[in-house]
């Protein structure tokens, strides 16, 4: 009976454990380290090693990775940068300027053209630096060496993306999707079925940043000293058409619109101030340019890389101050130009980020410093499909697969709700 007593407590002690472990690993996997948006295992697993050799180093300072690496890695190692998604940078430019050694026939793509809405044919691939390459729309051609789905308008086709669809051996199979985790479907269905990912996030196979601020190898000093508060009346504007999001913008919003003027173009505002950016884009971005200070680029999450073109074209390229909400500042700071932005987490309230805004709407020298960057640097064409056609031809292009597509795009701390902050997750 003692045996079977001291059996019953083991076992139960087990069961603790497991408990224990289920609740804190998630609190581990949470941890940061790095800087300007590198980020190790605790809330990027696959930046660590979908396909990297490092993902074992990890496993030893972080017990939590090993159980993670497991779900979303199986591949090579030791990989050429322009592979690498495991040391943080996004490799875009090193991906545009790469030109393997041309083999064979030329690759052939399957999509469906019109979720890209690009043309059938070589035409999409005349100006690359590697245009050894064609798009397909019939799924039956005989040789497809690589097959490309935009999950945006695809979701819905998921059911056929499973395990029992025919796929050949050599056959690249690549995700691509600029929504966040959000607003997609769980990947569960599609275990161990794609080899490469394309999304805004710095860890996939093919990052597709919404725009790419490139800096200057070498800067002039400029000899024009502008004035980008000259003219301007006005303190704060945003265009929104989305009012109940997972972030609750709108509730901050509100709140910040106690203690300085902001006005809100689109379907969230109050009906007073009117500007149809569907009609008119043009009319809509002069507006702002020509009279207001700040523009509250705030994105409808809170999700680790997920910066949209409400930074870069309404703010950013718009002479205006960008107040950013969304993404990690490490996000922001990793690609934006140094000093250009002002994120809502560096200030304990609404009311404190007000005060800050009053400060520069007074000073114009202060105003001013946010506008260094401008000569440094230039937005660039990322060129997705040159990118993606040099490597397929790649004749070293490591064999991969995402064993577990749920786990690489969701894992613990991606995203945030309401009523957290980054800062909740250190």
């Amino acid at each position: 009976m003692k045996h079977l007593y001291r059996y019953f407590v083991l076992i139960a002690l087990i069961f603790l454990l497991m408990t224990a472990a289920l609740h804190f690993v998630p609190k581990l996997v949470m941890k940061k380290d790095g800087y300007g948006g590198k980020l190790r295992c605790p809330l990027m697993p696959s930046e660590l090693g979908e396909i990297s050799n490092k993902a074992e180093d990890s496993d030893k300072k972080w017990p939590a990775c090993s159980f993670i690496h497991k779900h979303v890695r199986e591949g090579s190692s030791k990989l050429p940068y322009v592979w690498d998604n495991d040391n943080g940078d996004d490799r875009i430019v090193s991906q545009m300027e790469f030109t393997p050694k041309i083999k064979g026939e030329k690759k052939v793509i399957w999509t469906r053209a019109s979720d890209f809405n690009v043309p059938a044919g070589d035409a999409k691939f005349s100006t690359c630096p590697v245009n050894h390459c064609t798009i397909i729309e019939d799924e039956s051609f005989p040789v497809i060496d690589a097959k490309l789905w935009n999950m945006q308008f695809s979701h819905m086709d998921m059911p056929r993306l499973n395990p029992a669809r025919t796929k050949h051996p050599n056959q690249v199979w690549i995700i691509y999707n600029l929504e966040s985790p959000l607003a997609t479907p769980d990947y569960y269905l599609l275990d161990n079925l794609f080899n490469w990912t394309a999304s805004y996030r710095r860890d996939s196979t093919i990052v597709t940043p919404y725009e790419r601020w490139r800096p200057h190898e070498k800067v002039k000093p400029s000899k024009k000293n502008r004035n980008y508060a000259a003219g301007k009346s006005r303190k704060a504007a945003m265009f929104i058409s989305n009012c109940d999001t997972s972030n609750g913008r709108m509730d901050y919003v509100h709140e910040l619109q106690k203690y300085i003027d902001v006005h809100v173009y689109g379907a969230c505002g109050d009906g007073t101030h009117n500007c149809d950016r569907f009609e008119n884009q043009t009319a809509c971005i002069e507006t702002l340019k020509r009279h207001y200070k700040f523009y509250l680029s705030f994105e409808n999450c809170n999700c680790r890389h997920y910066i949209t073109e409400k930074f870069f074209v309404n703010a950013l390229s718009t002479d205006v101050i960008p107040v950013v909400m969304g993404a990690h500042p490490d996000d922001y700071r990793a690609v934006a130009p140094p000093g250009s932005f002002i994120h809502v987490e560096d200030y304990n309230s609404p009311e404190d980020l007000a005060k800050y805004l009053h400060k520069l709407d007074k000073n114009d020298d202060l105003y001013n410093e946010y506008f260094k960057w401008k000569g440094t640097g230039s937005f660039i064409d990322t060129k997705f499909w040159c990118r993606l056609c040099a490597l397929l031809n790649d004749p070293d292009k490591p064999s991969v697969v995402v064993k577990s597509l749920s786990t690489w795009w969701r894992p613990p701390g991606v995203c945030i709700r309401r009523d957290q902050t980054w800062k909740d997750l250190r």
